[in-house]
């Protein structure tokens, strides 16, 4: 997957990685960067890749993923159907002529994007 430089980085070990240039002199490895705590700057391929070998490494950089996002809808559940609501007010509102079986809560925790791909 290709680094967003323009989005925030961290290393695979999720250390923040304060990056200073993405065109240095060495064109195997332009991108020059910090981690978080270290005082020696360290070096990527322009996909994040500190190591050559090509093994997978803790101090690769990935784009830090997004926050997780935590939300609730209220769902009416039919005998054949169901329909999602933002609250429970509008569930019970939206009941129409032949009520629901049952207006359940439905939490989730996702980041945006995730299983996207």
């Amino acid at each position: 997957m290709a680094i967003d430089w323009t989005k925030p980085v961290q290393t695979r070990a999720g250390r923040k990685v304060r990056v200073l240039c993405t065109d240095g002199p060495d064109s195997q490895y332009p991108v020059i960067g910090l981690i978080d705590g270290d005082l020696t700057p360290e070096t990527w391929t322009i996909d994040g890749v500190h190591f050559a070998n090509g093994v997978t490494s803790n101090l690769d950089i990935i784009n830090t993923p997004e926050p997780a996002v935590t939300l609730t809808r209220w769902v009416n559940v039919y005998l054949d159907m169901q329909r999602f609501y933002l609250t429970r007010d509008d569930a019970t509102f939206h009941h129409g002529v032949n009520g629901p079986i049952a207006c359940v809560p439905v939490t989730i925790t996702y980041r945006p994007g995730e299983g996207l791909d």
